[in-house]
């Protein structure tokens, strides 16, 4: 599919692919300043960490078109397709991030893309990456201080994981001012071997001196 009838699908269509295809909760938010209004963590209306959102309050969100500025997936259970898996998005903000996670499966991004759902801006030194799981993989925050500085100048690679229902990723389509464009396949991998997968990354991490504290690994992992 090309990038013109990318654009043409409509927020609302977007918004029913990641509830009904990925199967994800799906909420409204704005995409250019990285926000939401909806109470997606223990609100008033539900926990949408921990609850499938009703078809009532999707369809009332599009009707009011809320999902026009933009929209974010909660990355935790695929509740809408088999609730017993799990969308995991891989957030890679450099280009050496790009490199090193796919050396990890032995391809380049555009190869990857070919194989499970791949989010790319303008800006060709990031990406989003989305897997599937049947648990959650190890969480992995955001580069912090010194670490966070050589990762802006590329010297280390840029990973952030997130997982089990606690981080949201905007994804596509982005907003008018920052459009957000799967590359590739609309379809989303498994990963078959979640501590294989951990044990990838935190290797990766060991090769370039960084220390693992910051990685949250849940109860089903080794």
């Amino acid at each position: 599919m090309t990038v013109e009838l990318e654009k043409q699908k409509t927020p609302n269509e977007w918004a029913d692919f990641w509830r009904n295809d990925v199967g994800v909760n799906v909420i409204p938010a704005n995409a250019t300043t990285k926000t939401t209004w909806v109470q997606w963590k223990k609100g008033k209306a539900g926990n949408w960490q921990e609850q499938p959102i009703p078809e009532s309050f999707h369809a009332s969100w599009k009707k009011a078109n809320s999902f026009k500025d933009g929209m974010a997936v909660i990355c935790g259970r695929c509740w809408h397709t088999a609730k017993e898996t799990w969308l995991n998005s891989i957030d890679v903000d450099n280009k050496l991030g790009i490199d090193e996670f796919c050396k990890l499966y032995d391809c380049t991004l555009e190869e990857l893309s070919a194989k499970t759902i791949v989010e790319q801006t303008e800006n060709k030194n990031k990406a989003h990456i989305y897997f599937i799981s049947d648990s959650p993989v190890a969480s992995l925050a955001p580069a912090t201080g010194d670490v966070k500085e050589k990762s802006d100048n590329n010297e280390l690679p840029a990973i952030e994981v997130k997982s089990g229902g606690n981080l949201l990723s905007y994804c596509c389509p982005g907003s008018s001012e920052k459009s957000r464009l799967i590359i590739g396949t609309r379809q989303v991998s498994g990963i078959k071997d979640v501590t294989d997968f951990n044990k990838k990354l935190s290797d990766l991490r060991k090769n370039f001196g960084l220390e693992t504290k910051n990685s949250h690994h849940t109860r089903h992992l080794l």
